[in-house]
This record gives C-alpha cells, sequence and structure tokens, in this order.
C-alpha cells in the first residue's frame, strides 16, 4: 500500500508480519554478507545496500523477527529465524562471511593500525575493523559512482584514490573462505 504524506510516497508495511513490497530486481550471486552474535543472542547481518536484498529480506524474514539500526547500517535478527534467515541467504547464493561462533578479538586503536590502512579505510567509507566483504562492497559502489564515465558524478582523481585504497585494503585482510 502507498500513502502520501507531505507530498512523498511512502511505503507502508503490513504489521501482519507479512511485508507488502515487491521486490524489486534480484540479488546477484556472491553477494556479500558478514553475520556476528550480538551479546543478547540476536544475529547481525551487515552487507552492502542493495534495494533488492532488503525487499527479500523482508519479505523473507517478518518485521518481528528483524530491525534495523541505522546508527550501526546493520539488521538484527532474531535467533528465533536463524533457520530462515541462511535458508534465504543460501536460496539467494550469498557469499557469507560467518563469524557467529569466532570469539571477539580485543578492540584496537587507530594507532594499532598501519597509516596506509588508516586511510584506506577512510577513503573507502569503511570502519578499521570492517571485514573484507563489506569493504568490498564498498570500493564497487564508489567506483560505479566515481568512475570517470560517469555524468553527474565521474572524478577520475577518486577513481585512481579508490582503487589505490582497495589496492592497500586488500594487502591487510585477507578474503573470507566460503563458508556456506
Amino acid at each position: 500500500m502507498r500513502m502520501t504524506a507531505f507530498g512523498h510516497i511512502v511505503d507502508l508495511e503490513d504489521r501482519s508480519g507479512v511485508g507488502t513490497r515487491t521486490p524489486v530486481g534480484h540479488i546477484p550471486p556472491g553477494f556479500p554478507v558478514r553475520l556476528t552474535a550480538e551479546p543478547d543472542g540476536r544475529i547481525c547481518l551487515e552487507s552492502g545496500f542493495q534495494e533488492a536484498f532488503v525487499a527479500h529480506l523482508k519479505d523473507a524474514i517478518p518485521w518481528t523477527g528483524r530491525a534495523w539500526v541505522g546508527t550501526r547500517k546493520r539488521w538484527l535478527i532474531s535467533p528465533l529465524y536463524a533457520t530462515e534467515l541462511l535458508a534465504f541467504l543460501r536460496c539467494h547464493q550469498a557469499r557469507v562471511q560467518d563469524e557467529r561462533q569466532r570469539a571477539a578479538p580485543a578492540p584496537l586503536t587507530p594507532a594499532d593500525y598501519p597509516p596506509d590502512f588508516v586511510g584506506a579505510c577512510a577513503t573507502l567509507y569503511v570502519v578499521l575493523e570492517a571485514p573484507y566483504v563489506v569493504a568490498e562492497a564498498s570500493w564497487k559502489a564508489l567506483s560505479r559512482l566515481f568512475h570517470p564515465d560517469n555524468q553527474s558524478w565521474g572524478d577520475h582523481e577518486k577513481s585512481v584514490a579508490l582503487n589505490a585504497a582497495w589496492g592497500v585494503f586488500k594487502s591487510y585482510v585477507t578474503p573470507p573462505e566460503e563458508e556456506i
């Protein structure tokens, strides 16, 4: 259902637990996703933004079993829907980095990282602890945005800086093993 509020079109969601949005497009195979465990037992899902992924996720997991945390840019999924979440990710052939069972490392400060790595993370707009798949998704999205062929946002210097930053990031962080 769509309704206009203050001149804006707003997508509403049926609170019965079934999303009313129609998924747009498809999720490309190998879409990168990272799963971690929250202290309260919920599953934290991190991924790059893709409208089709969000729409399909909303259809797979009822609103009572998921919550978007805008400040952290992550979905929190109830452990009651773990089976549905994993089936959803398997069905869409997502590339999953599952870190739910790993022990949390001691927190690091920016001074603990090499300066070129800190700069690369800043250029890619990711936190220093960002997993490989999140940084890769950010690099791809920003590369499309600032590609010199883009008439609106194209910028050769930014494109070169992004590629250099991605090279530095890859030299420090290894890609995840296929887990699902």
